[in-house]
């Protein structure tokens, strides 16, 4: 996929999901963040659900950061966001964020239902991550090719610890709990072409009845791109009406040939606070994202 769709992706996911976008901080800012989460996905009739881990902790330097100015439309509906994207020129040429790693220990350790974990520090990739379980199954046998494992994020309490923490993050206990039943996107292959003149109904069950349903839908591809982002209430069914998704593009190439990107999904984050020494604000969260590539027409 060219880096200009991958942009357009980024963009527009993340614009669209915070079209108020609050004012950026001020200074240098010190966060980490530690996400357990199940990404599940079906990809021209293939299913994987996977497990991660993923941990950041950084210091980014806002003092004198600009950021890129993008060529951005935007409309609110209801509980919906929708954003257009006329381009990413200016993301693909900015200067990156002043930003450092933060040590916060050689490991983290994460402990839940199905046993210990340990994650080390990988300085090339800057963070914490790791696959806990499961993967992309393989239409026929590869030698060498791994294969799914086990999944290992079932409900109940997990914690995570740094040990006595690194030389940037002091040593930490945070513990939350993955809810039960997990999140389930019942009619996710019910129709995988979308008519933006009738809107689409999403049903689910289970989450954590306390936190919102995201609900997220993108058409990109080099040429520009849209997506819109509702934010609902976990009561079990929301409908995208037809007058958010006819402000989205129809899918490039049609339903034999979708171009670019074409994709809806459903997520879930459950998450709390993660406090130590060195850090200006912390989060610990569970995160389950749903997704399909979709055609709309």
């Amino acid at each position: 996929m060219c880096k200009p769709v991958i942009a357009y992706f980024v963009a527009i996911s993340t614009v669209a999901a915070t079209l108020a976008q609050p004012a950026l901080p001020m200074g240098v800012q010190k966060s980490g963040y530690v996400d357990v989460g199940r990404n599940e996905s079906k990809t021209a009739g293939v299913e994987a659900t996977s497990d991660t881990f993923t941990g950041v902790f950084q210091s980014i330097d806002y003092t004198n950061y600009t950021p890129p100015q993008l060529d951005v439309q935007g409309t609110t509906i209801g509980p919906c966001n929708i954003v257009t994207i006329g381009s990413v020129a200016s993301l693909l040429t900015a200067a990156p964020l002043p930003s450092k790693l933060l040590d916060a220990g050689p490991v983290i350790n994460l402990n839940g239902p199905n046993g210990t974990k340990q994650i080390p520090l990988s300085t090339l990739l800057s963070g914490y991550f790791s696959m806990l379980g499961g993967g992309t199954p393989l239409p026929f046998p590869i030698p060498g090719a791994p294969t799914p494992t086990p999944l290992y994020l079932d409900p109940g309490t997990y914690t995570v610890d740094n040990g006595s923490g690194g030389a940037d993050v002091g040593p930490f206990t945070t513990t939350l709990t993955v809810p039960d039943p997990l999140l389930v996107w019942t009619n996710a292959d019910n129709d995988l072409t979308i008519d933006r003149s009738a809107g689409v109904d999403i049903q689910w069950t289970g989450g954590d009845s306390s936190t919102n349903i995201l609900i997220y839908g993108v058409v990109a591809s080099a040429a520009g791109g849209t997506g819109f982002s509702c934010t609902v209430p976990n009561n079990g069914e929301f409908m995208v009406t037809s007058d958010v998704l006819s402000l989205m593009p129809a899918t490039p190439g049609g339903p034999k040939s979708p171009g670019g990107i074409s994709s809806l999904k459903v997520s879930s984050t459950t998450q709390t606070t993660l406090s130590a020494s060195g850090l200006d604000i912390g989060e610990f969260s569970y995160t389950l994202n749903d997704s399909r590539n979709v055609v709309y027409q």
